[in-house]
């Protein structure tokens, strides 16, 4: 419990994962009888915080702190943050739209695909 307090409670896990993959295997060769991780509570986080949006402050901020940095302007985060903000998509929803994802008529953007990164075949969108 001290990592997840102290750490948070994905470190938690994949410490927790890592020794139940170890105990097992000590089971498998018999110098344990029992997995001791199995007794384990969940380590499921109860105290996320709720999603808020950015103060008005919090939001001018952020775009101060981008134009002063020289990879993010060449990067165009700032307009990629002003669509992420105007849209309220994740990022990897707006990694993923595409010039005929907008409808130039009425505005609207299609956001349902994502960007998924697959092993050994690298970011694909997916849908």
């Amino acid at each position: 419990m001290a990592i997840k307090d102290e750490v948070g409670a994905a470190s938690a896990k994949t410490c927790k994962s890592i020794l139940a993959g170890l105990f097992a295997l000590a089971v498998r060769y018999g110098a344990l009888k029992l997995n001791p991780v199995r007794e384990i509570a969940s380590l499921a986080n109860s105290r996320r915080k709720p999603t808020r949006a950015l103060e008005e402050t919090e939001r001018d901020d952020w775009f101060e702190l981008l134009r002063q940095d020289e990879r993010a302007v060449r990067a165009d985060l700032i307009d990629f943050s002003k669509f992420m903000i105007a849209t309220g998509e994740r990022i990897g929803e707006c990694l993923a739209v595409s010039w005929r994802d907008l409808d130039r008529k009425t505005g609207q953007v299609d956001c349902s695909h994502q960007i998924q990164g697959i092993k050994r075949r690298g970011l694909i969108r997916g849908g």
